[in-house]
C-alpha cells in the first residue's frame, strides 16, 4: 500500500492488466482510492492472479511470475514516491 497526495479526490480508479496465452493467465488489477482519513492522499493497492497451466513446471512458473511481479512492483512504488518527495522540495504540485 501506497499513499499518494492528492492524485484523485473521491472517487475509484481501477487499472486491468490481463495477459491469456496457451500455458499461463495473468490477471493483476491495480486500485487507487482515497484514504479515509485524510482526503489529501490516495491509496494504491495491488493485485496479481497467476495461473499456469499444461506445463510439468507449474508451481516453479507461478512462482517466478509472482516474484518478477513483486521485484517490478517494488520498483514502482520507489519511483512514486520518490517522485512525490522531489515535487515538494522544488514546490512543484502532483495535481493542478
Amino acid at each position: 500500500m501506497i499513499f499518494i497526495p492528492k492524485l484523485i479526490k473521491s472517487s475509484w480508479l481501477v487499472i486491468i492488466l490481463w495477459l491469456c496465452t496457451t500455458y499461463r493467465m495473468w490477471d493483476e488489477r491495480l486500485i487507487y482510492k482515497p484514504h479515509l482519513q485524510d482526503p489529501e492522499k490516495t491509496i494504491l493497492t495491488q493485485e496479481a492472479i497467476i495461473s499456469v497451466q499444461g506445463v510439468s513446471l507449474r508451481s516453479y512458473l507461478e512462482g517466478l511470475m509472482a516474484t518478477t511481479i513483486s521485484s517490478n512492483a517494488s520498483k514502482g512504488r520507489e519511483a512514486m514516491e520518490w517522485k512525490a518527495n522531489h515535487s515538494e522540495n522544488l514546490g512543484l504540485a502532483l495535481v493542478p
